[in-house]
């Protein structure tokens, strides 16, 4: 099954936002794909999708798309949530999971990652 979805991005997303889409999207089972005028990436990665949302303005445009057996409920739920006005309030353990999984994602990174990443690490940890 395949299901997509348009939407326009009414606010700049904040970090409890986008980390409760990162843990939204990870309880479906169909791929997810976020695309806008500049990136294409799987809205499952951690990294990925922190960076694609970052960069994200106001009035953006962003096409979530969904492949699998419950692709139309995904990109439903996944569009609601970034429309709604207020991210959800993430209790301690939640906000504990997320940093976990974004420091498991960063420890082995790819190659390119690594070759893009290493001068801001060495910036801003004054190394």
């Amino acid at each position: 099954m395949y299901a997509e979805k348009s939407i326009c991005i009414p606010e700049e997303f904040r970090a409890k936002k986008i980390f409760g889409f990162i843990s939204l999207v990870n309880q479906f089972k169909s791929e997810i794909i976020l695309t806008n005028e500049k990136m294409h990436l799987n809205g499952k990665s951690i990294l990925g999708t922190v960076t694609f949302f970052l960069n994200m303005k106001t009035g953006g445009d962003l096409k979530i798309c969904g492949k699998g057996e419950d692709a139309e409920k995904a990109v439903e739920i996944l569009s609601q949530f970034l429309l709604s006005p207020r991210a959800p309030e993430l209790d301690y353990w939640q906000e504990e999971t997320m940093l976990e999984m974004m420091k498991a994602s960063l420890s082995v990174p790819p190659k390119h990652i690594r070759t893009i990443a290493k001068p801001y690490f060495n910036i801003n940890r004054g190394g």
